[in-house]
């Protein structure tokens, strides 16, 4: 039982993550809101908050990109993200809905 504890705790401690925020105005500006969530390829709504996103930061990511989508559960239009974008293409200015760590 032990051995199984530990092995899960370690694995889980092991598995990347991407960490980028989202800015309510171009140019990293306004209020900002922080995604955390391992890369492994699963589909994520965003909240409310980060909905009304214009510009994206990817300074603490391990991973290599983000790909955002306009409607839930990672379908409609999309766009693929690396490091920092002052401005977000206009299908999604203020329309971010769902995205997943992977290219």
């Amino acid at each position: 039982m032990k051995i199984t504890f530990f092995a899960t705790a370690l694995f889980t401690s092991t598995v990347a993550a991407r960490v980028f925020y989202l800015y309510e105005h171009n140019d990293l500006n306004g209020n900002g809101w922080q995604e955390d969530r391992p890369n492994d390829g699963t589909c994520w709504n965003i909240g409310d908050h980060g909905r009304k996103a214009s510009s994206v930061s990817g300074v603490d990511s391990t991973g290599p990109c983000t790909t955002f989508y306009n409607q839930r559960g990672c379908t409609g239009g999309q766009w693929v993200q690396r490091g920092y974008a002052a401005t977000v293409p206009l299908f999604l200015n203020d329309n971010f809905w769902s995205f997943k760590n992977q290219c």
